[in-house]
């Protein structure tokens, strides 16, 4: 059983590196807020590195500076679709 609700991957100003956290207000529509440009979204931090397996809360807050897509490319992998017309070269 998950121990969060919502997590959020991110870039916080002192840092570059990519962090996993959750909000600390339960709330706020964060990826709204900060296209908004509402004042920092505070988050608490995790120990892990991807949504797939963030680990634990470290007890540290810190303010997201970058919202990121919930997961990297790396764990996307490719996505191929196919067009929807191509059914229709089957009769030809």
């Amino acid at each position: 059983m998950a121990t969060w609700s919502r997590l959020v991957r991110f870039q916080s100003p002192t840092s570059p590196v990519v962090r996993i956290g959750e909000p600390v207000d339960q709330e706020l529509d964060v990826g709204l807020a900060t296209y908004r440009g509402q004042g920092a979204v505070e988050v608490e931090l995790y120990d892990g590195k991807s949504i797939l397996s963030p680990g634990q809360k470290t007890g540290e807050k810190v303010k997201v500076e970058r919202l990121l897509s919930p997961l990297s490319e790396d764990e996307v992998g490719t996505i191929r679709c196919k067009p929807w017309c191509d059914h229709l070269h089957i009769y030809e």
